[in-house]
């Protein structure tokens, strides 16, 4: 078990090895996370169960805290397979608002995505995201707005394909829905629909414009 004076200590080398870092991290904490990261990747190609392999990337994950706050706290910006590695990871168990610090670095910086991964990270943030706050019907918590607003404040300006960012949006649409904001909700299906036509949208806008003009009629009666 590592002790909190080697977690401390850790973070400050960490912290030391970004701020001075150009071009990749370098230095003896970002070494020993990167040999950490091979090993516990080379035991997860062992593990054939998705969810055992999510539930051992959250066993894992706590062990390189100290490293990550360190490089958040004061990275500049180098070249870092551990911290986009972990911001999958971290999108891979769920948890998002504990992503999103971590993806707004990796997205700042423009630091490339995870080895084998032909998204960019704001599109793995968008839609790995997404998954995980929506589930297979297109339901979506009111509670979780805050969360896809930072998401889309996150990504907004950055080069992102169409059907990527209409998932966002229609989870935003479904999300305000949850909560009440109809108009709200159909703003966000009318950008989805204009990004990408065939996002799911259409039927969830007529039937909430139905609803809509059904609360008007009753109201007016």
């Amino acid at each position: 078990m590592t002790t909190p004076a080697r977690r401390h200590y850790m973070k400050v080398t960490a912290a030391e090895a970004a701020a001075a870092s150009e071009g990749g991290m370098q230095g003896e904490a970002y070494e020993q996370h990167l040999m950490m990261l091979h090993r516990d990747k080379a035991e997860l190609h062992t593990i054939r169960s998705i969810q055992d392999k999510i539930a051992r990337k959250a066993e894992r994950l706590p062990h390189y805290q100290s490293y990550l706050q360190g490089v958040l706290e004061n990275g500049q910006g180098a070249s870092d397979q551990v911290l986009v590695t972990l911001l999958l990871w971290t999108l891979d168990v769920g948890d998002i608002a504990a992503a999103l610090p971590i993806a707004e670095y990796a997205i700042r910086y423009g630091l490339a995505a995870p080895d084998a991964h032909q998204r960019t990270n704001a599109e793995i943030l968008v839609e790995e995201a997404v998954a995980s706050l929506m589930d297979g019907d297109d339901n979506i918590d009111a509670d979780n707005l805050p969360l896809l607003e930072e998401i889309a404040r996150i990504v907004e300006g950055r080069d992102i394909v169409d059907p990527v960012r209409a998932k966002l949006h229609k989870a935003m649409g479904r999300a305000c829905e949850a909560g009440g904001h109809d108009q709200d909700a159909l703003d966000h299906y009318a950008k989805a629909l204009a990004l990408h036509d065939k996002c799911g949208c259409k039927r969830l806008r007529n039937e909430l414009e139905r609803r809509m003009k059904k609360n008007s009629d009753q109201s007016d009666g």
